[in-house]
C-alpha cells in the first residue's frame, strides 16, 4: 500500500523513492504490511491512545 511505501522510505528519503519503488523498497513495504496484519490493533498499543 502507499502508506507502507511512505513509511519505509522515511529513514532515507533522498535515496528511497516511494513514487518509483524498486524491489528492495517493495520488499520492505511488504514486510511492514504483513507485520501490520499479523499484529492487528495491538501494534499501536504502545502509543497509549486508549482505544
Amino acid at each position: 500500500s502507499q502508506a507502507a511505501l511512505l513509511a519505509v522510505m522515511l529513514p532515507n528519503p533522498h535515496r528511497r523513492d516511494a513514487g518509483r519503488p524498486g524491489p528492495g523498497l517493495r520488499r520492505l513495504a511488504g514486510g511492514l504490511e504483513a507485520r501490520t496484519v499479523k499484529e492487528g490493533p495491538d501494534i499501536v498499543d504502545c502509543l497509549g491512545l486508549g482505544r
